[in-house]
């Protein structure tokens, strides 16, 4: 058995090196034929300035900021979950090397565990060519760079995915120690308590000392982001901060469905725009308009495939990581970062990973995801907001 199950660790081992070999011969041609701006790529030498740099923007900045001054300073840092940051500061203290080379090294290996993590638990409810093409979707989204940046999103997901693969082997105080973590990772994390919860009924049923039993731990997890929340009360006076913040960027709560009118309209007049402008690359500003309305259509068109595969579940918590960003947008664009937030949510890429694709339209779809990444990664890396 464990020998089959380091034979099945191979896939999702070779998905993590071909996403690495990507996104490094990207950021290396980027940083070659794209002049340097410091606003836009930290100024960093040797080769960390061809690898690094590229992967250490937009927010990747401010969570090197935190890690090495904290939460005080600017009430904005308090948007900025607390885990990845600390352990920014605590690789960097340990290694003497910089804060954005500390985080490129944590995301990735934090890949390398979801993808392995990812794998082992689709495995184990569903045939292994599902994980198979789960893992290899998961490394080749097209804005999956983001995995390998100074950014959240791959840390999360190792913790979400080892989280349920530990309740789903009914090792439960793993479990909730991981949840509590991917809850003080990002403003999401707490919605890893969906799938915790239905699986705990799935073992011990609807009975109420059993599931009572498997359950009640899963209470304590909340108790991690209230000690971050305490620490903004002491800091700031405020422990709702984080909520407040969101005005830093325009944004602003309103009704999900009132999001995705605006997100569509606002892109479909932006694809209008860069069709008849008769340029090559859209302009800056509307970069996220013209990726966000894809990539809320594939979440929006596989949910039911999740619900048919995975359960009420997982397809719960895939719905809910969707409604949360749509019920804040940035301003007038309804979908401004909202690709990137639904990359993390695997639910959706194992329901995708399900659909009878034949093994050469597959080999296709990936050479085209793979080219979608370079070039995101491409534009993101040159100024370009697309995370």
């Amino acid at each position: 058995m464990r020998g089959e199950t380091l034979r099945a660790d191979r896939v999702p081992l070779l998905a993590f090196l071909t996403h690495l070999a990507l996104v490094t011969l990207t950021a290396v041609l980027t940083v070659r034929f794209v002049p340097s701006r410091t606003w836009v790529r930290p100024d960093l030498g040797g080769w960390a300035g061809w690898i690094v740099a590229p992967l250490a923007i937009w927010d990747g900045g401010w969570y090197a900021e935190i890690a090495g001054d904290g939460y005080g300073g600017r009430r904005e840092r308090a948007a900025f979950w607390p885990l990845y940051p600390l352990l920014l500061r605590g690789a960097a203290w340990l290694t003497g090397a910089g804060v954005e080379v500390a985080g490129v090294v944590i995301s990735n290996l934090a890949l390398l565990v979801a993808l392995v993590a990812l794998h082992r638990l689709v495995r184990a409810d569903l045939p292994g060519r599902v994980a198979d093409r789960a893992v290899w979707l998961v490394a080749l989204l097209p804005n999956g760079f983001v995995f390998s940046a100074v950014y959240t999103e791959s840390l999360f997901l190792a913790l979400s995915a080892s989280s349920l693969l530990a309740a789903r082997r009914g090792r439960w105080v793993i479990a909730v120690a991981l949840a509590a973590l991917a809850a003080v990772t990002r403003n999401t994390g707490l919605l890893v308590l969906i799938p915790l919860a239905a699986l705990a009924v799935g073992q011990a049923g609807w009975r109420p000392g059993p599931l009572l039993r498997l359950a009640w731990p899963l209470a304590l997890v909340p108790l991690a982001p209230a000690i971050f929340l305490w620490h903004l009360e002491n800091l700031w006076g405020d422990p709702l901060l984080p909520m407040r913040v969101g005005a830093h960027w325009d944004r602003h709560p309103t009704w999900p469905w009132r999001s995705l009118w605006t997100g569509a309209h606002t892109a479909l007049r932006a694809y209008r725009d860069w069709f008849t402008g008769g340029d090559l690359l859209p302009a800056p500003g509307e970069a996220p308009r013209l990726i966000g309305l894809p990539a809320v259509g594939v979440a929006l068109v596989l949910l039911p495939r999740c619900w048919h595969h995975l359960g009420w579940g997982y397809t719960s918590y895939a719905v809910a990581c969707l409604l949360v960003p749509l019920a804040s947008p940035a301003g007038y664009n309804g979908f401004l970062s909202v690709p990137r937030y639904l990359l993390p949510v695997f639910p959706l890429w194992v329901a995708a990973a399900t659909l009878p694709i034949s093994t050469g339209r597959w080999r296709v779809l990936l050479v085209a995801l793979a080219t979608g990444q370079a070039v995101l990664f491409f534009l993101h890396a040159s100024g370009y907001f697309v995370a």
